[in-house]
């Protein structure tokens, strides 16, 4: 199972032993979840995910 957080700060309901991998926003939350007892190794910062043509007018 794969968590994507999006949020900016985490909150310790994310942290679940069945998840097997964290996609997180930024270093911040890897470091939050770090915290909460994941290993580091199940977290991968990968940024807010967004349309590709967001920024398009």
């Amino acid at each position: 199972m794969c968590t994507v957080i999006t949020d900016f700060h985490v909150h310790q309901v994310w942290a679940q032993p069945e998840v097997d991998i964290y996609m997180a926003s930024n270093e911040e939350v890897l470091r939050q979840l770090v915290l909460f007892g994941i290993s580091e190794q199940k977290i991968v910062v990968t940024g807010i995910p967004v349309k590709s043509d967001f920024g398009k007018s």
